[in-house]
């Protein structure tokens, strides 16, 4: 296959970062060319374990510097843009919209006119559904499609309808080649559903069992339309927490964790509402999830100052992503921390469930936006095969092996895991039978993941 040079902007925020891998991985052979600005959204170490990819690349500026963008252009000469860079959230378009129509509009100037002046086979944007407007919710049958007439209802919107047909005016004045997707950020049960079902099943089987139990739930992510839905201010946390509360039939949760930082809330907010709801007896205990070192040490100052000491934070960890080894378990001890990771098992990669192919009834199988078919490289596989070998040395399964490798050497607390049949649950707890590990086994985990 011929090797081509793709320039990904965005490729720092959660969604273009996992593109990015999926290029890397679909395309070895390509060249992706990462540039982001790094703003509230983009987070380098979503990048970490490609960083080290002789075909990738990781350039920080702003799209809307012509200059920084016509250099690059110059530099590496692309064959393909897909550009994910963009200002989002509703709230923040309604708060300062003056730089969603910089970014927005202006910065996909900037890349069309670069893509004209240098030539390329294909321009992609990443769009929103939120182009055609609002969906009744009494009307569970209406869906968008290609045909619907564009209807913006807020500057964010608006900011992307207009680079939208702006990507067209130049297709059809320039002879650009342009594809548009406009993807929903919201899919599957509405926001709440999981929390309302719990609250059944709490109710009907374990009400009395309610104190041996540790409850946990989150904020942080969109819950609801309007400014105070999301984020971290101390409204819509003080707000999320007493819909939770409602929703699963309790007076408190024993661990309440803001679930991402807030660039656009003082942490010093974020963490008086965190102080309120335990000294209101909302919950028992408050934690973080997301956050990196410097932000983790900042915001356990703060909450010890208040008089609320964090218990807990929650970060994504497992053998194949390893970014809190970098810095955070260091602030974790010496602020006497624990930690729960989340993904142990990397979306069910670390289990011998690929090892001969994608199962029908598999996350792969069901086009989930956090593993795909694409995302189950040979590489990938070989590595699998490699820790599963070690595992069966060891009498564990391969995810029983990887619920170990995340306990070793005391420096997490616990492991979250995510269960469709009871006997992946049981298969998981009996991961405590062996939580020791001989130096030649994490010798040979090591070089099993090169």
């Amino acid at each position: 296959m011929m090797k081509k040079t793709v320039i990904v902007t965005g490729g720092a925020g959660f969604i273009g970062s996992n593109f990015v891998f999926h290029m890397l991985a679909k395309y070895p052979e390509y060249r992706i060319i990462c540039l982001d600005k790094l703003t509230y959204a983009g987070n380098l170490s979503t990048l970490k374990s490609v960083m080290d990819n002789p075909n990738f690349r990781f350039v920080k500026d702003d799209i809307c510097d012509r200059e920084a963008v016509y250099k690059l252009f110059e530099e590496e000469k692309p064959d393909i843009v897909v550009n994910f860079a963009a200002e989002s959230h509703v709230d923040r378009s309604i708060e300062n919209p003056g730089v969603f129509l910089e970014t927005n509009i202006m910065g996909t100037a900037t890349l069309m006119d670069a893509c004209r002046k240098y030539g390329i086979e294909r321009y992609h944007q990443v769009s929103t559904d939120e182009v055609y407007g609002d969906l009744p919710l009494d009307r569970p049958d209406l869906f968008f499609t290609e045909e619907t007439p564009i209807h913006t209802s807020s500057p964010y919107s608006s900011s992307k309808a207009s680079a939208d047909l702006l990507v067209q005016a130049y297709n059809r004045t320039y002879g650009l080649p342009v594809t548009i997707s406009r993807c929903s950020n919201n899919y599957g049960p509405y926001p709440g559903s999981a929390e309302e079902n719990f609250g059944k099943v709490l109710k009907n089987e374990l009400a009395p069992y309610r104190d041996e139990l540790i409850i946990s739930t989150k904020a942080g992510y969109g819950m609801w339309d309007g400014p105070y839905g999301d984020h971290g201010s101390r409204k819509y946390l003080i707000a999320s927490l007493d819909q939770s509360l409602k929703r699963m039939g309790l007076e408190y949760v024993d661990i309440f964790y803001h679930h991402r930082p807030d660039p656009d809330t003082p942490m010093e907010e974020t963490a008086s509402a965190l102080d309120h709801i335990v000294r209101s007896g909302k919950a028992l205990y408050v934690g973080i999830s997301n956050y990196n070192a410097e932000q983790t040490k900042q915001m356990a100052e703060i909450m010890k100052s208040l008089g609320t000491p964090l218990v807990i934070h929650q970060p994504r960890y497992n053998m194949f992503e390893r970014w809190i080894e970098n810095g955070l378990q260091d602030v974790l001890k010496d602020e006497g921390i624990g930690s729960i990771s989340f993904c142990p098992l990397a979306q069910g990669l670390l289990t011998n469930k690929y090892i001969n192919g994608i199962p029908a009834d598999s996350r792969a199988a069901k086009s989930s936006p956090f593993l795909t078919k694409e995302g189950i490289t040979a590489d990938k596989i070989e590595k699998i095969v490699k820790l599963n070998k070690i595992a069966e040395n060891r009498g564990q399964s391969l995810a029983q092996m990887a619920c170990a490798w995340n306990l070793r050497g005391g420096k997490l607390t616990s492991v979250l895991l995510g269960a469709s049949k009871a006997s992946q649950i049981i298969e998981n707890v009996n991961s405590l039978n062996n939580l020791d590990f001989t130096q030649d086994e994490l010798n040979a985990i090591e070089d099993a993941l090169k």
